[in-house]
């Protein structure tokens, strides 16, 4: 097992060594750049993807993909931290731990192919679509022998970043050298197969030379998969939250809704991507200040709610006001169709910057089990809500109901957090509210003769400035500096 490197104290105690800490802020950096790129570039290939295949071929990969998260989870699960954390603290063994983990996760993924496989053939399709979901199970290989977590847990994470941008980068290419047009769609699986192993493989190289490497004993992938059954019942319901619409809209609708529908969860998504920023950017303040006790988590709680409400406002009222010509400009003019949908989209993402920040409190103060039990609640809500909306409202109630779930996930962390209440939150959001509106107010104003790049610029400068009036510079310039790598 590997000590924490340490330095005497003034006083004769240990303190953490400078050192250590500096290596950790730019194994951040590495990562959180990495991540960025990776992000960047995959939002790329998605917008090709959009564009070349058209909404319905589009839709046919969205309901694939949704379909295979359920079949990833029992792949995934809780697996990758639960073995990232004994690599960390045992980094001679990671050759042997990485094998255990593939030795349970390959069997599992082989299952989860033949059964995904299966429900393929007995959905009432045609076959080429029965033959994109079954490729689209080959996913399930490649995340059974990708060892990222293994990579991260080693510190190596400059190596990791270059993996997440290679694997998004091979598929780029794959895709604009082989996807011409819908009737490539078959090829599109094969191609993020063939990025996601290549790039799994090379660093299973790295990994298995990493250390003495044992023969795995099942006995400890089982100890690890039954320690791991809390984490996948938590993702389980985050799943469904996020994709049990597309999994119904792809049995009740058409093949150009689901495909509109994808395209407008890829820039959900994207957005999403920038509160997990936020919410890491917070979590170690707010995991010191939970140490001197409730009165500073509750102060570090109430300004990263405050930070959070200066990214999250602008880009949810910007998008409200600019949806349709958005969806045009990103991936076609068809794809316009979705902006109801991704104007309600977006109001849910108002609630999920409220709860990113409220998990940090759930995981400081040791009440994850509790945050689990909102989830599923969440969960069971989404569902309900979606078979009622779906038929009636299609696509924008699809949206409505996920919107209506991450609500009562928000909801349930101000009520039950004990540190930041309603009148936090509603403190938090109101200057740079008050901003967002008025930016929206200008560029609806503008009207749509105005290209769409061009009205964002000119949103993005009043808001600028309105929030700068309103909070003043200091302390607009201390949440950026919080919220960057």
């Amino acid at each position: 097992m590997t000590e924490v490197a340490v330095s005497p104290g003034a006083d004769g105690t240990t303190a953490p060594d400078p050192t250590l800490r500096g290596s950790m802020a730019g194994a951040i950096a590495a990562l959180g750049g990495g991540e960025i790129l990776a992000r960047l570039v995959a939002f790329a290939t998605t917008t090709l993807l959009a564009r070349r295949l058209g909404p319905e071929g589009f839709g046919i990969l969205g309901f694939a993909s949704a379909l295979c998260g359920y079949f990833a989870l029992a792949v995934g699960g809780g697996l990758n931290d639960l073995a990232a954390r004994d690599v960390a603290r045992h980094p001679a063994g990671a050759s042997g731990i990485y094998r255990v983990v593939l030795a349970v996760r390959l069997p599992l993924a082989l299952g989860a192919l033949a059964l995904l496989a299966a429900a393929a053939w007995l959905l009432p399709r045609p076959d080429a679509h029965r033959a994109v979901i079954a490729l689209s199970g080959l996913s399930l290989i490649s995340l059974a022998l990708d060892p990222s977590w293994a990579i991260k847990a080693l510190r190596r994470s400059g190596l990791a970043a270059l993996a997440m941008v290679g694997t998004q980068t091979l598929a780029l290419v794959g895709v604009a050298l082989l996807v011409l047009g819908p009737a490539d769609v078959l090829r599109v699986p094969v191609v993020q197969f063939v990025a996601e192993a290549t790039s799994g493989l090379l660093l299973a190289v790295f990994v298995l030379r990493a250390g003495a490497a044992p023969a795995p004993r099942w006995g400890d992938g089982l100890a690890l998969l039954r320690e791991s059954a809390p984490l996948v019942f938590g993702r389980s319901m985050r799943v469904v939250i996020v994709s049990f619409d597309m999994v119904m809209l792809g049995v009740v609708a058409s093949n150009r809704d689901v495909g509109i529908y994808a395209a407008v969860y890829r820039v959900h998504f994207f957005v999403l991507a920038l509160v997990v920023a936020v919410q890491a950017a917070y979590l170690p303040v707010m995991a010191r200040a939970a140490t001197r006790g409730p009165a500073d988590l509750r102060i570090v709680s109430d300004q990263a709610l405050a930070g959070a409400a200066v990214i999250g406002a602008p880009l949810v009222a910007g998008g409200l006001v600019t949806a349709g010509p958005l969806l045009a400009l990103l991936f076609g003019a068809p794809y316009a169709d979705g902006a109801r949908a991704l104007q309600w989209l977006l109001v849910s993402l108002c609630f999920v910057f409220v709860h990113g920040l409220l998990h940090n409190v759930y995981v400081v103060t040791a009440r994850t089990p509790l945050e689990a039990r909102w989830f599923a609640a969440a969960a069971a809500i989404n569902v309900l809500a979606n078979l009622w909306l779906i038929p009636r409202y299609g696509i924008a109630g699809a949206a409505a109901a996920t919107a209506l779930a991450e609500g009562v996930i928000a909801c349930g962390g101000v009520l039950v957090s004990r540190v930041s209440g309603v009148g936090a939150v509603a403190a938090g959001w109101a200057k740079p509210a008050g901003a967002a509106l008025l930016m929206a107010a200008v560029v609806w104003g503008v009207g749509d003769g105005v290209p769409v790049a061009w009205r964002c610029a000119l949103g993005a400068g009043v808001y600028g400035a309105a929030i700068l009036a309103l909070v003043g510079p200091r302390t607009a310039v201390a949440h950026l500096r919080l919220q960057l790598p």
